[in-house]
């Protein structure tokens, strides 16, 4: 598994996020701070602790778990939650100082991928030469009709957190790409599935509108 990422800033700017990706672990983790970028990193290690420990069938449990999930899911989601809650406690219980993006995505032998994600970047799955929408979110700006880019869900702000889950069987030959950014336009499904034309598409389309942009690989 391999990322390549781009930005593309106009008058206003997408924060870039912070991005781990671990073969050995098969992780990724996508954070985006609207606040300090130290939030991110925070979040993504704490992803990355649970996520290590519940590989353990013996470990305990510290979140309850969903009947309705994989396994795989089920950690992620788990995962999230406990980043969700040690940046509620530490950063915004007083006071709101820390607004955090996530998403993390974690795939078996068999190359099934599961996903857990609270706000940007939204997913897409490129396979058999259809682009599959499976995980978006309106982000705030969009439904205000503003300009300036503003978070859509944002984990550690408040005391409870709504989390998107997935899963979906992928080909080694497929992509990923994630995006995150105000609203989509009809061009992005039709332009060729590389990073490089994806990202001259978005910025024809609506110049004024700031977002970054990744695409996984196998």
């Amino acid at each position: 598994m391999k990322i390549e990422s781009r930005s593309y800033s106009a008058d206003s700017f997408y924060p870039a996020p912070e991005v781990f990706l671990s073969v050995s672990e098969q992780l990724i983790v996508v954070a985006t701070s609207w606040a300090d970028r130290s939030d991110a990193r925070a979040v993504i290690d704490a992803i990355r602790d649970l996520f290590l420990v519940t590989g353990d069938k013996d470990a305990t449990q510290h979140f309850s778990s969903s009947t309705s999930l994989d396994p795989l899911s089920q950690r992620l989601r788990s995962s999230l939650l406990s980043a969700h809650e040690q940046l509620f406690i530490s950063r915004n219980k007083e006071e709101y100082q820390a607004a955090v993006e996530v998403l993390a995505l974690s795939w078996d032998q068999q190359m099934n991928l599961s996903f857990a994600r609270v706000g940007a970047p939204h997913l897409f799955y490129y396979g058999q030469n259809v682009l599959h929408p499976l995980s978006y979110t309106v982000d705030t700006s969009f439904a205000w009709q503003q300009s300036s880019p503003l978070p859509a869900e944002v984990i550690g702000v408040e005391a409870s957190v709504r989390i998107q889950t997935g899963q979906f069987k992928a080909q080694r030959q497929d992509k990923i790409f994630l995006l995150s950014r105000s609203g989509i336009t009809s061009s992005f499904f039709s332009a060729e599935k590389t990073i490089h034309d994806l990202t001259r598409s978005l910025v024809n389309d609506q110049p004024e509108k700031p977002f970054w942009i990744a695409e996984l690989t196998w």
